[in-house]
């Protein structure tokens, strides 16, 4: 079952950004596309800001080539961070690749690192990230296989997991369950960092964000640890500084964890010497650290075996989400 993000959504944008956004897509011009095996659609497309991976009409990724910004689309830069939180990063796993950018800067800020592992489903989107995007694979091992399968067999022990493996109709739940963070929990080192990219509500404690707060008590049932960094700043400098937007974006947002079986502490030094490496402002994207408490008495945890009863969904969604059960049809 594939969650998609958009059954949060209960602020849209307002029809003047719209416009913008579909002005946008509209001076795209296409330099690739492909039907892959998987029966999807995959597009390389170039606009005034830069070079975009897309599936079917959905942003996977991109090089940003703008006199404001140069480098990913600004949620990936999260990532990085992990680099502040663990010193001695030797082995790195990356679970779905999309461009494969993200790895090549994680090489130069991470220079201590022995081993990276990629682990991507599409075997076509390597050759794209090869030929499109300037990705090398050159000390990298990229494995054609189903991340869950990969994760659930490894024997390796990995510092840093990084997790983005969002198809063009949202995020597989049984990468949301108790059951795979328990595999990841076995991969990773003692003090190892997990990074997911997952979504929900800009207003963390929303009482809407019902799929955040399940997750986040699915990810603490697992991790000691966990630190949730809603992706405000990447959206204003991505929607507002690049693209023009003049209203209140929609209330969905990117939201990046960061989870470890030990408390996790951000380094000041490190933070500068991300900046100073990657030329980006990653002070920004640190202020973005969640501070509030949540209250996550009466919320459920995500397990492999509620994927095939859709009525728990129905019981704990609901009653948050707007036109709930059109859309749940669809999925």
């Amino acid at each position: 079952m594939i969650i998609p993000p958009e059954i949060m959504i209960t602020k849209q944008l307002h029809p003047e950004d719209t416009k913008i956004l579909d002005d946008l897509e509209c001076s795209e011009k296409i330099i690739f596309r492909q039907k892959t095996s998987f029966n999807n659609e995959v597009k390389v497309v170039e606009n005034q800001l830069g070079r975009f991976l897309k599936f079917e009409h959905n942003y996977q990724g991109g090089k940003i080539n703008h006199p404001l910004y140069k480098g990913n689309i600004p949620y990936v830069n999260y990532f990085f961070l992990a680099s502040a939180m663990k010193n001695d990063i030797k082995n790195v796993l990356i679970l779905g690749m999309g461009i494969g950018y993200f790895v090549s800067q994680l090489k130069s800020i991470l220079p201590e690192v022995k081993k990276i592992d990629v682990v991507e489903i599409n075997p076509e989107l390597v050759e794209i990230a090869e030929k499109y995007f300037d990705f090398e694979k050159a000390d990298i091992e990229v494995k054609i296989q189903d991340a869950r399968v990969f994760v659930r067999n490894s024997s390796e022990k990995y510092d840093l997991i990084i997790l983005d493996v969002f198809s063009e109709s949202g995020m597989a739940y049984r990468f949301m369950t108790q059951e795979f963070l328990k595999e990841i929990n076995n991969i990773l080192t003692p003090d190892g960092i997990f990074v997911s990219n997952v979504f929900g509500l800009a207003d963390i404690d929303s009482e809407n964000n019902i799929i955040f707060k399940s997750l986040l008590k699915t990810y603490s049932s697992v991790f000691n640890d966990n630190l949730i960094f809603p992706t405000n700043y990447g959206n204003y400098e991505f929607y507002k500084l690049l693209i023009g937007l003049q209203h209140d974006l929609s209330d969905l947002t990117n939201i990046i964890l960061f989870s470890c079986k030990e408390e996790i502490d951000i380094k000041t030094s490190k933070v500068l010497e991300i900046m100073d490496k990657l030329n980006i402002n990653i002070d920004k994207y640190v202020q973005d650290f969640y501070l509030g408490g949540l209250n996550l008495e009466n919320i459920e945890i995500l397990l492999d075996e509620d994927e095939n009863h859709p009525e728990f969904f129905n019981q704990f969604l609901k009653k948050y989400v707007n036109k709930f059960n059109e859309i749940f049809d669809n999925i």
